[in-house]
């Protein structure tokens, strides 16, 4: 037996041994880590056990058998399709979720369809492996990144929000660097070396096969890809696509499925004359307005929320003692998003379309990747250009970014004012503050004829990520009172809602003096992303734990509608973003169209729409896929966005346009 290892670990095995060796030390390491620091028992024993059977199973079989390209190319790829899935849904999401289902079998498909398309192309094994597992690696960073920065992975939209993103001011961000991040990239490393070990030890001329071969390797990967991302299958599998799907799904199987979702966009059951005869139901309502028509301000502030939507914490100081106490002639409470910690122009598309992006596939922006300069489509902007009003939009950032110089224009705003208009304004954090951005906004009031009637649309920038970065030009009012300084991130976000609260009553309280009727529409984008440490502390249970309503939380800001004359009040009011602007004409006493007044009927029966969900009347909370009824009733709303938006050249524009106000006679 002495002899027989001393031959087997001559020198042409001592490397291949000894690699084979260190990865299963490696392995260990692994081991404690994803119990350690992810409780996941099951997924160690896997990862453990797998890689041991997998390395003596192949010192054993290069021992005692002869070399085989079949087998040796089919150990290299089951090695890094299994270890590479695990790694990166580790570093990007933080869990394998899915590990006891049947979609890791539809994930291991899609990594190994990688492996072999680059080897097809290459006949390089080591050219394959370091390309995939490369590229691997800077999905699952970028996953991990985007996880810490904004609580939503990466999906193929981001792509086009990757100049957004870099037009941001330098130390809005700081990189969030933690052991977990240097121990995922080592195991990437390392892998990479074991293979590149392998490869040498069993001969690269074992590992290689012909070209004919290698073709025909393409169309059965690529039917095993079609077959394992069709709808059949998937649904099969219960994979479904929004936000929070990555963990469940798999990074591969979520990334196919949203590409899917663009690539195949009408929705079943869709033509034009189906879509005309939901329209007839709906007609626009022409009523007469008696009285003055007022100013319309519409003001989208960056990340505006009120955390204790998430459960209990105290501070030192109210943190917004002024919006909380609007209760006359206002109309108030929560605005359920379909966006989290970023993605601003999506909130815009909701609100000035009236669209709710659960008709989208998840993340899609549409500001980038469906409006274009060569398209006319109707808005509440057209809405009110055709009430005679003058319409203007307000960013105090830059016009490049999401795209909206050419989108405003497209939506027919008469003026357009961005980061250049701003003179000599306050900053904080190296933003333009909110109560400039307002005292812009009062500037167009005071700077109008007397007969001119204002729609101006603001979004704020105040707010923006990238909480915790401590700045000379901002002075911290607010700090929890029981963990001071532990969650630095939620310290500054709470702070920086303290400071708009002030700004918002600088400007109520100078509308309250003007004589001309105006009303407000206050809301937030999308909720700021702080610790999770903190939410799981306000929860009082692991992220992991909650369910689907009080993960809905999170998607939650606040908003208000307040006039300077006399409105129905109402508060702790549920609504998503795209109801929004049926509640503003209401409370403005102008008309709507005739998708709106639909949109008012869906409202009634579904108060909430929103990329993650839908809740009922009655508080119920639906998911987008898996209840038959739901989805049928939201079909007509499905057949109006894509009308609008992809069949434009067969518009219901009678539908999308309101009749002009019948003017009452003296």
């Amino acid at each position: 037996m002495k002899n027989i290892w001393k031959n087997f670990i001559g020198n042409d095995n001592r490397r291949f041994v000894f690699s084979g060796v260190l990865y299963l030390i490696i392995t260990a390491l692994y081991i404690w880590f994803f119990v350690q620091y992810y409780h996941a028992g099951y997924v160690a024993f896997v990862y453990g056990t797998f890689n041991v059977v997998m390395t003596v199973g192949l010192i054993l079989y290069k021992r005692w058998a002869p070399p085989n390209r079949a087998v040796y190319l089919s150990f290299l790829l089951v090695l890094n399709v299994f270890n590479v899935a695990v790694i990166t849904e580790l570093l990007g999401s933080g869990s394998m979720g899915y590990l006891t289902s049947p979609r890791l079998a539809v994930n291991l498909i899609l990594y190994a369809f990688l492996y072999v398309i680059v080897f097809v192309l290459t006949n390089q094994v080591k050219v394959s492996i370091i390309l995939v597992n490369g590229v691997c690696l800077c999905a699952g960073l970028a996953n991990y990144f985007l996880m810490e920065l904004r609580g939503t992975p990466f999906f193929f939209s981001d792509f086009f929000s990757i100049s957004t993103a870099l037009n941001l001011p330098d130390g809005s961000y700081t990189f969030p660097f933690s052991e977990k991040l240097v121990i995922m990239i080592v195991a990437y490393i390392v892998l990479t070396v074991h293979s590149f070990y392998v490869v040498d030890a069993l001969g690269k001329q074992h590992c290689k096969i012909r070209l004919k071969f290698r073709w025909i390797c393409v169309p059965i990967a690529a039917l095993l890809v079609l077959g394992a991302v069709s709808t059949p299958v998937t649904d099969a599998v219960g994979a479904r696509l929004d936000l929070t799907t990555h963990s469940t799904n798999g990074f591969l199987l979520n990334t196919a499925l949203d590409i899917r979702n663009r690539l195949f966009r009408q929705p079943e059951g869709y033509s034009v004359q189906t879509a005309e005869e939901f329209a007839e139901k709906y007609s626009s309502s022409d009523s007469s307005v008696s009285e003055e028509k007022p100013n319309v301000i519409v003001i989208m502030d960056e990340a505006f929320a009120d955390l204790r939507i998430l459960g209990n914490y105290t501070t030192n100081r109210a943190v917004l003692p002024y919006v909380d106490g609007l209760t006359e002639n206002t109309q108030s409470g929560f605005a359920y998003t379909s966006i989290f910690g970023g993605g601003t122009a999506n909130s815009e598309y909701e609100f000035l379309f009236s669209d709710s992006l659960f008709a989208y596939s998840a993340n899609e922006i549409p500001y980038q990747t469906t409006i274009r300069e060569d398209m006319q489509v109707p808005s509440l902007v057209s809405t009110f250009n055709q009430l005679g009003y003058t319409t203007i939009y307000m960013h105090p950032y830059r016009s490049d970014c999401w795209n909206r110089e050419t989108v405003n224009s497209v939506l027919g705003f008469d003026q357009q004012y961005y980061v250049d208009d701003y003179s000599d304004p306050t900053l904080l954090r190296g933003y333009i503050s909110d109560q400039s951005c307002f005292d812009q906004i009062i500037e167009q009031l005071e700077t109008k004829s007397s007969d001119e009637r204002l729609f101006l649309y603001t979004v704020t920038v105040q707010n923006h990520g990238g909480y915790g970065v401590r700045t000379e030009d901002f002075n911290q009012q607010i700090y929890l009172s029981d963990c001071k300084g532990q969650y630095p991130r939620a310290e500054q976000y709470l702070s920086l809602m303290f400071e708009t609260d002030k700004a918002v009553k600088n400007l109520v309280e100078y509308l309250k003096g003007i004589d001309e009727p105006t009303v407000l529409l206050f809301y937030g984008d999308h909720q700021g992303k702080v610790e999770k440490e903190f939410y799981e502390k306000v929860f009082g249970k692991s992220v992991s734990e909650w369910t689907a309503e009080e993960r809905s939380r999170m998607f939650t800001t606040r908003f208000f509608i307040w006039a300077n004359y006399d409105i129905p009040e109402q508060s702790n009011m549920n609504v998503s973003i795209n109801y929004l602007s049926n509640l503003l004409m209401d409370a403005a006493g102008l008309p709507k169209s005739g998708y709106q007044n639909f949109l008012q009927q869906l409202y009634e029966k579904y108060p909430i729409i929103c990329s993650l969900g839908v809740r009922t009347s009655s508080g119920k909370w639906y998911g987008l896929s898996g209840n038959t009824e739901v989805e049928n009733e939201l079909n007509q709303y499905r057949y109006f966005i894509y009308n609008r938006m992809y069949d434009n050249k067969n518009l219901l524009q009678n539908f999308f346009d309101v009749q002009p106000i019948a003017e009452e006679s003296e």
